[in-house]
């Protein structure tokens, strides 16, 4: 049975593994645990609140078919042996749509979907990790100072974060991190953190719990005609037009499915 273990929760949560402690959060280097038979593992919660994680299992016959002998070797950590890997942007809107309650007629068939979906990109990101020549090279611990980097960016996303200020926590010069943020993370720290306050804006709006100005003072803008293009350029369409779509009471998972048709 292999098993991807995934922290949603900026708290630390202690995994045991063969006797070697980790620790794990939504921020981390190490927020997604991805492990095969034949380890020995001890989960340590925490007593300080509650926790947030999702657990996938499936087993090398679940993807027997769907994948090419060759990749499938390549995606499954042999007998014993495990990794971690970060959680991205895009790994984590699939990782919340699947801890939102849902309560439609078709709520398991979709849970399923949006499983696999999740398991498709973490086994992509995987499989890139043996083959993605942008990372050839790079040193481990530059990598790790680059999560630290971008953990930090993505905890002040109600304020501008300098190149500057994350060279000074990742102990590189300004041109390093210019250098090797976009080999890491595939862009500039500029258009990561942009991308990450829209994001985080869309999650602020779904949640129905703030306005359009509330949401857009979260993710650090003054200026909401500011916000608004920005949100716009993003997803295609204005954070009223998105909000008036959730009050509606629309069902959907994506931002494409409440534009209206006439655009």
């Amino acid at each position: 049975m292999y098993c991807l273990f995934i922290t949603l929760s900026k708290e630390v949560l202690e995994k045991t593994v063969d006797g070697e402690i980790h620790q794990l959060s939504r921020y981390s280097p190490d927020s997604i645990f991805y492990y095969s038979p034949g380890n020995r593992i001890f989960q340590q919660f925490s007593s300080t609140g509650p926790q947030q994680f999702i657990v996938i299992t499936f087993t090398q016959h679940t993807l027997k078919g769907l994948l090419p002998e060759a990749t499938l070797e390549k995606v499954l950590p042999k007998r014993g042996s495990f990794l971690f890997m970060d959680l991205d942007l895009e790994a984590e809107k699939l990782a919340m749509l699947l801890i939102k309650p849902a309560g439609e007629p078709l709520a398991l068939l979709n849970r399923y979907g949006q499983t696999l979906s999740f398991l498709t990109q973490i086994l992509q990101k995987v499989l890139t990790r043996q083959t993605i020549r942008g990372t050839a090279g790079m040193l481990q611990p530059d990598i790790e100072q680059l999560l630290l980097a971008r953990q930090h960016l993505l905890e002040h996303l109600t304020g501008t974060v300098s190149v500057k200020e994350l060279a000074q926590i990742a102990g590189f010069s300004e041109s390093k991190l210019k250098r090797l943020f976009p080999r890491l993370f595939g862009t500039s720290v500029h258009h990561y953190q942009q991308k990450a306050r829209m994001e985080k804006a869309k999650e602020l709006l779904f949640s129905r719990r703030y306005s359009v100005s509330e949401a857009g003072y979260l993710v650090g803008y003054s200026n909401m005609t500011h916000f608004a293009k920005a949100f716009f350029r993003h997803h295609g369409l204005k954070p009223s037009q998105f909000l008036k779509a959730i009050k509606a009471g629309k069902g959907f998972t994506s931002v494409s499915s409440v534009i209206p048709s006439s655009q």
